[in-house]
């Protein structure tokens, strides 16, 4: 006696919750929609302050190395 196959519908999974949602989708909802795309802005600000930051002591380093002290 074997089990009856289960046949598991083509599908993808939320980008954000992990739900099943049908293949060309990559939110379940629009909520999901505003979530993800509110940590992508939040990531994209957070990426351009450290590059900021970065180039500031980059710089500053470069500036105390090259003058001379007085």
């Amino acid at each position: 006696m074997s089990k009856p196959e289960q046949r598991i519908v083509p599908h993808q999974h939320c980008k954000v919750c992990g739900k099943a949602v049908p293949l060309g989708r990559d939110f379940c909802s629009n909520e999901c929609k505003g979530k993800n795309e509110k940590t992508r802005k939040r990531t994209k600000t957070i990426s351009r302050i450290y590059t900021v930051v970065l180039l500031v002591v980059m710089t500053a380093l470069m500036l105390f190395t090259i003058l001379p002290p007085r």
